[in-house]
């Protein structure tokens, strides 16, 4: 299962800014070197504070396991929302038409 983990910078680490730059030098490799298995993908935010990768997980475990070995984990905010296939949207299209032809 694909899943959208966003990384956000978390107020208040108290950690000299070298320390905070080691560690984003570090999720960078980490998350290169994963590109292409358990990541699809990975991108920070234009104005900088976190990033986003799209992950590949065959369990919660798994994806757990991954999110916590992250370098960044300790000094960030995470947040993970599982994705679904495009083919979602005509589910979603045929609730809202089956909903329509109800009856009230």
């Amino acid at each position: 299962m694909k899943y959208l983990v966003t990384f956000a910078r978390r107020d208040g680490v108290p950690l000299p800014p070298e320390s905070i730059a080691d560690i984003l030098r570090t999720q960078r490799e980490w998350i290169e070197d994963r590109i292409g298995g358990s990541i699809d993908c990975g991108y920070v935010f234009a104005q900088g504070a976190g990033g986003i990768a799209i992950v590949n997980a065959e369990s919660n475990e798994a994806l757990a396991e991954l999110v916590a070995s992250a370098p960044a984990f300790l000094i960030a905010n995470v947040e993970v929302k599982p994705l679904a296939s495009m083919s979602a949207l005509e589910h979603a299209a045929r609730a809202l038409h089956d909903l329509a032809s109800v009856t009230a």
